[in-house]
């Protein structure tokens, strides 16, 4: 089973992201973020990868699908009316879990020198006595999971299950207020982003700095959890909407990246917005509070459909400048 935020190893030892929580059967959504390199014009992680992904806006990742080195692993998704890239499992030669990371460094406590790997020791520790998450639904993610961080290396990690995302939400501004090495970072946005400059500063988000080390957390259903089939729903592409409205299950959509939505003054049925990537992930929103959200409307297609439902999506390339930020 590959979730979101798992890495794995291509036949050709390229090192790649997983994007999405559900797959068509015979492979698997990623991008590519390393590969094998020799080019000492430019840092190498560990001295034998080079990164290809600069960052996670969506602009970037779908550069990244454009790049000729994997243009074999394109693949146009008929479910979704737009183009990824797509391993095909036969090709992936190593699964990379970030919990298993989790108890492979804890293994080694008491004998790592790795200063990263220490860090991320006490931030586990930090979890699961002051928030209460079980180290087993703890993940580390990133070039540590991989193996090929650097000292400069950020610390990715991963928290399962919508009950402990909620340990998190309700608990991390407290926690970050009484621990002395830790604070949060400022989100960046995209200068096109529709807020006023500094207005989201004083926002409990998910980027973090902790002991001296920028820390990011995603979220992820735990891995047992029962996921709806690719395919068992298709979108039909409609247009880019800009549009305001109150977004809810605020916990469920930290673990899902799908938002239920309730649009103000607007004639269609929008149910949900679902972040394919970009900051607005990072965002720790509030129950009922007003959004904005520029995306790509889609149609929600199933062999059920009495009436028509529709949702927005972020982090395709059919929308330029894309958002979703708090309108206050």
């Amino acid at each position: 089973m590959f979730l979101r935020d798992d890495y794995f190893f291509d036949d050709s030892e390229r090192i790649w992201l997983v994007i999405m929580n559900s797959h068509p059967q015979d492979r698997v959504f990623a991008v590519l973020k390393y590969v094998p390199s020799s080019d000492s014009s430019v840092t190498l992680w560990r001295g034998k990868y080079r990164r290809l992904m600069d960052g996670y806006f969506p602009s970037q990742i779908i550069d990244t699908i454009g790049c000729n080195e994997i243009s074999e692993f394109r693949f146009y998704s008929d479910v979704y009316e737009t183009q990824f890239t797509a391993v095909p499992k036969k090709r992936i030669n190593k699964h990379l879990k970030p919990e298993n990371k989790t108890q492979e460094i804890i293994k080694r406590r008491n004998e790592t020198k790795d200063p990263l790997e220490l860090t991320c020791i006490q931030l586990i520790d930090l979890f699961k006595d002051k928030l209460l998450i079980p180290t087993t639904h703890i993940g580390i993610g990133g070039s540590i999971l991989c193996n090929i961080h650097m000292p400069f290396s950020n610390i990715s990690a991963i928290i399962y299950g919508e009950g402990n995302a909620k340990k998190f939400y309700e608990n991390i501004k407290n926690l970050v207020a009484n621990y002395e090495n830790s604070s949060f970072r400022t989100l960046k946005f995209p200068s096109y982003t529709p807020i006023p400059e500094g207005s989201l500063n004083k926002r409990v988000n998910t980027w973090l700095y902790f002991n001296e080390k920028n820390l990011v957390i995603h979220f992820n259903v735990e891995r047992n959890t029962p996921l709806p089939k690719y395919g068992s729903e298709h979108y039909k592409n409609i247009k880019p909407i800009t549009i305001k409205g109150r977004i809810f299950n605020v916990l469920n959509g930290l673990t899902t990246r799908n938002y239920k939505f309730e649009p103000e003054n607007h004639e269609l049925p929008i149910e949900r917005i679902i972040i394919y990537g970009g900051p607005w992930k990072s965002i720790m929103f509030k129950e009922g509070e007003t959004v904005q959200v520029k995306g790509l409307l889609q149609e929600i297609i199933t062999q059920e459909n009495k009436e028509k439902r529709y949702q927005i999506i972020l982090g395709t390339q059919e929308t330029i400048q894309e958002y979703l930020v708090p309108t206050e």
